[in-house]
């Protein structure tokens, strides 16, 4: 597995975990190689995954800028700025068109292979602040179903994960106590994420889940399989 992260420490210490555990992990993790917002550090990514193990088999995207300056002014469609929805856009949603880009033709070349893409509860529109993120989730279930439709007949399982709130280390660190009495407030569930479940639930969730289903999973279905949780969370794994 290759973990791409702008949170360099973060896809290390997942890596290291991985190959403890007796698999086999290269960290891809600097912002210069990996941005989602970036063209070439997505190509860069993908040209060191074939490079350490011959080619792709599935491409697990996770990304979000969660940080204060773009999440924190993410509010209501009458006050949030045109730059946030910009750059929310940009990585949320473009980051994801960007990595299935460049993985697809490999795994159409391979004979098949697996893209699970990881939305949000939030895309439900339960969320009465965050516009800008919500459709941005919104945007990457249908992303999801447009690739199973066109590429599912050729072996390309295309499935989406929508988690609930997971109290990861930047939920932890912002300690929002606002946002999360408003997801146990609309959300279907009683309970916030933990992140130590979310890889047990991501399995149970989608992988063999006919393609193009976005899967609602509950609170404890956290996306952040590479184990951390950046501010400015771009990720993905090969």
């Amino acid at each position: 597995m290759v973990i791409g992260d702008i949170n360099t420490a973060g896809a290390t210490a997942t890596a290291e975990q991985i190959a403890r555990s007796g698999g086999r992990a290269v960290a891809v993790a600097v912002a210069v190689e990996f941005d989602l917002a970036d063209t070439q550090s997505v190509q860069s990514l993908v040209d060191r995954t074939i490079e350490e193990f011959g080619g792709i088999d599935g491409l697990h995207n996770v990304g979000a800028d969660l940080s204060e300056h773009n999440l924190g002014r993410d509010t209501t469609i009458l006050d949030t700025e045109m730059d946030v929805w910009q750059r929310t856009l940009d990585v949320n949603l473009l980051g994801y068109v960007r990595t299935i880009q460049a993985v697809l033709p490999h795994l159409l070349e391979r004979g098949g292979g697996a893209i699970v893409n990881t939305s949000s509860g939030a895309a439900l529109g339960t969320d009465p602040q965050h516009v800008a993120y919500g459709a941005s989730k919104a945007a990457v279930n249908h992303l999801t179903r447009h690739v199973a439709v066109n590429w599912g007949k050729h072996n390309i399982r295309s499935n989406g994960v929508m988690p609930g709130l997971v109290m990861g280390e930047t939920q932890e660190r912002q300690n929002d106590l606002q946002l999360q009495q408003a997801f146990l407030m609309f959300g279907k569930t009683t309970r916030l994420g933990n992140p130590m479940t979310s890889p047990r639930s991501l399995l149970s969730c989608s992988p063999r889940k006919p393609s193009g289903l976005p899967v609602r999973c509950g609170a404890s279905a956290a996306a952040r399989t590479s184990g951390n949780d950046a501010p400015t969370a771009d990720q993905a794994e090969l």
